[in-house]
């Protein structure tokens, strides 16, 4: 997962997905999604896979795209990266 390997259109298409998959949580867990829609998604190539601050979610565009099937994204691993990372804002982790 080189960062170096994907482009801007694909950079961008991550986020999206990411987003997409934030507003699927929406329709099954709103308590959850409203805290996921208070962290801004942040684009960071330094880090593996995602992870919080608490004030954002940063995650690489590189690992995001790479975990598409073909032709479509899988929300369902989405809802789970951000549900993930907001849980960790919620209970306080990043403290």
């Amino acid at each position: 997962m080189d960062p170096k390997n994907i482009t801007a259109d694909q950079r961008q298409r991550a986020e999206d997905n990411l987003r997409r998959g934030r507003l699927k949580l929406l329709e099954r867990q709103p308590f959850l999604a409203y805290g996921a829609m208070r962290l801004n998604l942040v684009a960071d190539d330094s880090i593996p896979t995602l992870c919080t601050d608490g004030q954002k979610i940063l995650f690489n565009p590189a690992y995001v795209w790479f975990t598409e099937a073909p032709g479509m994204f899988n929300y369902d691993l989405a809802v789970s990266e951000v549900s993930h990372e907001t849980l960790h804002a919620i209970l306080g982790h990043c403290r």
